[in-house]
């Protein structure tokens, strides 16, 4: 009978064990992808401040350009 419980025990605890690891496994994965959904809106966000960047400088040489032709 002793024999039993100990091994019941040890079930036991072997199953909290493993559930216990599944959940920090689930938990640094939530984490992972919520630091890649932030990532990948950062660089969203980067990306279309370079784009405007481009097209403000595109249409300041375009008026630049305008201006030397009118007033040549």
């Amino acid at each position: 009978m002793i024999s039993y419980e100990k091994n019941k025990r040890a079930k036991s605890f072997a199953s909290f064990k493993r559930a216990e690891e599944r959940e920090v496994a689930e938990r640094k994965q939530r984490e992972h992808e919520v630091e890649l959904a932030s990532i990948a809106e950062d660089a969203r966000i980067q990306r279309a401040v370079e784009d405007e960047h481009e097209r403000v400088i595109k249409e300041q040489n375009t008026i630049k350009r305008n201006k030397y032709v009118t007033e040549s």
